[in-house]
């Protein structure tokens, strides 16, 4: 049976996102002997194709490359675009200012030049580069245009699943992540800055936070905000979605598709929060899947057009339902990867 690598060096802890994508790379590939690995040898490549999963391992994978088969970086998304928006907020969010944080952007523009670095030599050296999003593909082919052809676009998939659609008593909004210093930080802004001012005009809101990995320090500081609650992680995803209202964004890259917004639309809960964070839903638009918000009064607007249009409710699920059943189907998605490999091993 022919061989196909996927290599992730952190193959036995990956995060969910990845976890994922390997597992839906397994099921695409089903023909073939597809090899999870966190090692890798030039005698293991000879004849195989390999597939090495986000940029640091598709970087490290460079030296094991064997030219007479077919390389495949699955960036999932453009790093340096991540970073340097991410930085970039720093600059805008004047109010924002503080030791830590001055800290955070510096050590934010130092990454952009590492993945901008290990971004050129990656294009440069394999022959395919995957990227999850029409915006990543904007950004990178205008950064290394010579190596623009080697680009393909496969959004990520969601899972389609039968429940009963529930609401809580009170208006709650939710935030679901994967914990880590810049994951905190994207909350941590919005509930210092912004939640604020918001609950004086709304002052029956409630907040419930999900995620595994969150610190001490991060739970001790949701707990000295009375309105928010913290569940920690979720081993269902309905556990979080059957208490919240309304899933809120605040992250600040630019880049990438958010899983947790595809989660909600198929739990069929508005979501609401920065503009650029449903760049890479281009079929959809903002009024008819979503509500962008990029000031605290366009959250205070949104939450009291919510709360007294129930139909505005019902048509933003609706749409963003239907739209992930049409474009983010795994399989439908997956079948151009099928038919890289597939037409290398004629």
């Amino acid at each position: 049976m022919k061989q196909v690598f996927v290599y992730s060096n952190d193959s036995n802890t990956y995060s969910y996102g990845a976890k994922v994508i390997i597992d839906n790379l397994k099921k695409t590939l089903n023909g073939y002997n597809v090899i999870v690995t966190d090692r890798l040898d030039e005698t293991s490549l000879n004849s195989s194709i390999l597939i090495s999963l986000t940029i640091n391992n598709c970087f490290d994978a460079i030296k094991f490359l064997n030219k007479k088969s077919i390389n495949i970086a699955f960036l999932i998304d453009a790093a340096s675009l991540c970073v340097i928006s991410a930085a970039k907020n720093y600059i805008l969010r004047r109010d924002y200012f503080s030791l830590i944080s001055l800290r955070q952007m510096l050590g934010l523009f130092l990454r952009f030049f590492l993945y901008t670095y290990k971004e050129s030599k990656i294009f440069k050296n394999y022959d395919y580069i995957v990227l999850t999003s029409e915006v990543d593909k904007e950004y990178l082919s205008k950064k290394y245009n010579d190596y623009k052809d080697k680009i393909i676009v496969i959004p990520n998939g969601v899972e389609i699943r039968k429940f009963s659609e529930s609401y809580p008593k009170e208006f709650t909004l939710g935030f679901l992540t994967t914990f880590s210093d810049g994951a905190f930080e994207d909350m941590r802004w919005f509930l210092d800055s912004y939640f604020p001012k918001i609950k004086k005009v709304h002052q029956d809101l409630r907040i419930i936070i999900a995620g595994r990995g969150a610190t001490e320090k991060m739970k001790n500081y949701f707990q000295k905000i009375k309105e928010v609650e913290f569940i920690g992680e979720v081993n269902d995803l309905i556990n979080f979605f059957d208490k919240i209202t309304v899933m809120v964004t605040t992250v600040r890259k630019e880049c990438g598709m958010l899983n947790k917004i595809l989660d909600s639309f198929v739990y069929k809960k508005v979501v609401i929060g920065s503009s650029k964070n449903f760049k890479a839903f281009i079929n959809l638009e903002n009024g008819d899947g979503y509500l962008a918000c990029d000031t605290v009064d366009d959250y205070i607007n949104a939450i009291s057009i919510l709360k007294g249009n129930p139909a505005l409710f019902q048509k933003l699920t609706d749409n963003a339902f239907n739209y992930v059943v049409k474009y983010h189907n795994w399989d439908k998605n997956y079948q151009v990867l099928k038919d890289i490999v597939g037409n290398i091993y004629i």
